[in-house]
């Protein structure tokens, strides 16, 4: 697993790393017209739509089929740039392994491999930035790998970028350089979905945020 940790300006590295043309998502639009425009909502009554964006209110949220989310479907084994702005976030009452709000891409291969960049609080009541990336192995368990950051933010943007082969997931705070937190080595895998999607272990936790904004560029 390799892990970093840069402080780097993305604006500087990875401004025109991937070819393409951008899509970006006003997330401040009804859930009809979001689903109208290519991307997924789910989460009943835990989401809804705002003049700022989607509000997220996450509660009893443990049953990670139903976890709140906003996904957009992709098929691509190029590069990509992927990010999502955030705001208002606040996690409380945690249990368990935790509470996240994370963006993530998910691969079709063999593993089902994902990606995700994301701010978490866990039972010890640290918050944190956690870049993951979860795989199955051979025997069927599910691997983690995982990389923190103590250096979390309420409101701010989180990024994922293959470039060569190489996933790198930047983070930043509302009005701060974006700076590489971690990577890891993906190779051609076929990208399938892009989301950013609330988690919770247990009942007990609370989540509350407000998804403003996803960009997404593919790399033709």
């Amino acid at each position: 697993v390799e892990q970093q940790e840069l402080a780097l300006g993305a604006e500087d590295v990875f401004a025109q790393s991937v070819e393409g043309q951008t899509t970006q998502y006003d997330l401040a639009k009804s859930i009809d017209d979001l689903k109208a425009a290519g991307l997924e909502v789910k989460g009943g009554s835990l989401i809804e739509s705002t003049e700022q964006g989607l509000r997220i209110t996450a509660r009893k949220n443990s049953d990670w089929e139903n976890w709140p989310s906003v996904s957009k479907a992709v098929s691509s084994n190029r590069d990509f740039d992927v990010s999502v702005d955030f705001a208002d976030l606040k996690i409380s009452n945690v249990t368990g392994w935790g509470c996240n709000l994370d963006l993530e891409a998910d691969f079709d291969d063999a593993e089902n491999s994902k990606i995700t960049v994301g701010i978490r609080r866990d039972k010890a009541k640290d918050l944190f930035i956690l870049v993951q990336r979860e795989y199955d192995q051979p025997n069927q368990e599910r691997a983690y790998d995982f990389i923190q950051l103590f250096e979390p933010f309420e409101e701010g943007t989180v990024r994922l970028v293959r470039r060569g082969g190489k996933i790198y997931a930047l983070a930043a705070a509302k009005g701060q350089a974006q700076r590489v937190v971690g990577s890891f080595t993906i190779g051609g895998k076929m990208v399938s979905k892009f989301s950013v999607v609330s988690k919770s272990a247990t009942d007990t936790s609370k989540l509350d945020a407000v998804v403003k904004k996803m960009s997404v560029r593919l790399d033709q």
